[in-house]
């Protein structure tokens, strides 16, 4: 469905965290959403990394 961002920024935590996680590994997440048309969530990451038992290692 999409959401409104709220009014005030830095309400919530959890967009702010996962962008910082995504920063320490090299990489950028991007948040898309338009009400009523949905949530698109990408997160690049450098090649280098790889899933080895459900986490991410070089």
């Amino acid at each position: 469905m999409g959401f409104r961002q709220p009014a005030k920024a830095g309400q919530g935590q959890g967009l702010n965290s996962m962008a910082a996680r995504a920063r320490r590994l090299g990489g950028i997440l991007s948040v898309q959403s338009r009400p009523k048309k949905g949530t698109r969530v990408v997160l690049d990451l450098p090649k280098q990394y790889n899933r080895q038992d459900g986490k991410l290692v070089r």
